[in-house]
């Protein structure tokens, strides 16, 4: 499967919920990360339906990750969605940091080639700009070996429930401005 032909597809419930866990982070906290949940297709498109966040520490050049959280969350999230299992990850900002290339390995033992979603919550030209990548892994074999976050399509797709509940906000945000 071409990196090229991945395409990842985004539900309008998992942008909420990771705006919510924006709004409600730490006061010092600069940004928030979490597990993307849904399912991969034999295409290799990776369609995301849920989230939820893991407390995180950053400092510098360092990043705590609460991995058992992140286990337990997962393990109950299981119990009432089989079907869903780990993709990849999110953090909230508009870029890969050097502390992505960290989290990103944690989340290459929980899913195969995961997916990296940054989401510019600062809303730059009205819009919430969203951005996905996989890692692809750089060097010489035996010898030092990095990665680098290659970009991949992002779409919001909806299922008919979704699409109403976007339908009916945008027509109260609408008439609100008026």
């Amino acid at each position: 499967m071409a990196a090229n032909r991945r395409v990842c597809k985004i539900h309008p419930v998992v942008l909420f919920s990771i705006v919510d866990s924006f709004e409600r982070r730490p006061e010092d906290s600069q940004r928030v990360i979490g597990t993307l949940l849904g399912s991969v297709d034999a295409t290799g498109a990776v369609e995301v339906t849920n989230s939820f966040t893991v407390p995180h520490n950053e400092v510098e050049d360092e990043v705590a990750v609460d991995i058992d959280f992140a286990k337990t969350v997962y393990e109950l999230h299981k119990k009432v969605n089989s079907a869903e299992v780990v993709v990849g990850w999110y953090s909230t900002g508009p870029d890969v940091t050097e502390h992505s290339v960290l989290i990103h390995e944690y989340y290459t033992r929980e899913a195969k080639n995961p997916i990296h979603l940054t989401v510019d919550t600062t809303l730059r030209n009205g819009e919430m700009g969203m951005k996905a990548y996989i890692s692809a892994s750089l060097g010489i074999p035996g010898k030092t070996m990095g990665s680098m976050f290659t970009p991949i399509p992002v779409e919001l797709v909806c299922y008919e429930t979704e699409q109403i509940g976007c339908e009916y906000y945008s027509c109260i945000s609408t008439s609100q401005e008026l």
